[in-house]
């Protein structure tokens, strides 16, 4: 089935989030185009992680509209909200794998869990494929504690491709990784970019990552936009804040 057009995927306005009255996202407004690489760029505590729950529904923002597919979440039911979400995968920090869970129970259980009805053989040749390009198949039955930190990262990747989503929401894709590693990751992101023409928001404080991955970058400080740009573009920008990151 062919997707559908959008000028936008993702269209964030005004949205403001507190815990216990502390601000944590104020004014935050944004788009995400179809098919682009949004870095969402920020040192710990800057509120990214914050952001990609409230844009997914995982915490509701104080005020503030998300658009999603032309769909204003608030707007939308329980039920209709929950098919919304299969259309996105979030590539969480952690990967969010089951322990008890080999590699392919791991897919397979998310594939049992669609509404989308697949066959036994379908099933197989879904989990075998994507795991074939991360470079994973030779660990389909191994478990998470079995795998490397990269091969975590790897099969967190998977879990969130197995249901071919539209939208993937990455929250620090390289974090604890050594160099190498990243470089690994950032050029699956890119891959996955490719491949299936994915849209994503990419939140990361590694500058490499940024670096690589982006087709554009916004930078969060204490819970507001101060900068928005190319690479390029903001490694030219004289503002200090900005600046910080640029430096080795």
């Amino acid at each position: 089935m062919e997707r559908e057009i959008f000028t936008s995927i993702i269209r964030v306005e005004h949205l403001y989030k507190s815990f216990n009255g502390e601000p944590v996202l104020q004014d935050i407004s944004f788009t995400l185009a179809p098919g682009e690489n949004l870095i969402i760029l920020g040192k710990s505590g800057a509120g990214k992680s914050v952001l990609l729950k409230c844009i997914t529904g995982l915490l509701e923002p104080d005020s503030g509209k998300r658009v999603l597919f032309n769909q204003l979440l608030d707007e939308l039911d329980e039920d209709s909200l929950n098919v919304l979400k299969k259309r996105i995968g979030f590539v969480f920090q952690g990967s969010a794998l089951y322990d008890s869970m080999s590699l392919r129970e791991n897919l397979m259980f998310h594939l049992n869990r669609s509404s989308i009805r697949f066959t036994a053989r379908d099933k197989d040749a879904r989990v075998e494929e994507i795991l074939d390009k991360l470079g994973l198949l030779n660990a389909i039955d191994k478990m998470p504690a079995e795998l490397s930190g990269g091969m975590r990262k790897r099969a967190g990747l998977a879990r969130a491709l197995v249901l071919r989503p539209e939208i993937i929401l990455y929250d620090e894709p390289t974090t604890g990784l050594d160099p190498a590693t990243s470089r690994e990751i950032s050029e699956l992101i890119l891959r996955i970019q490719r491949i299936y023409q994915t849209s994503s928001v990419i939140v990361t404080h590694d500058m490499s990552c940024a670096r690589a991955t982006s087709n554009r970058m916004l930078i969060l400080e204490k819970g507001s936009f101060i900068a928005e740009g190319t690479y390029a573009n903001l490694r030219d920008n004289p503002v200090k804040a900005v600046q910080d990151f640029f430096i080795n």
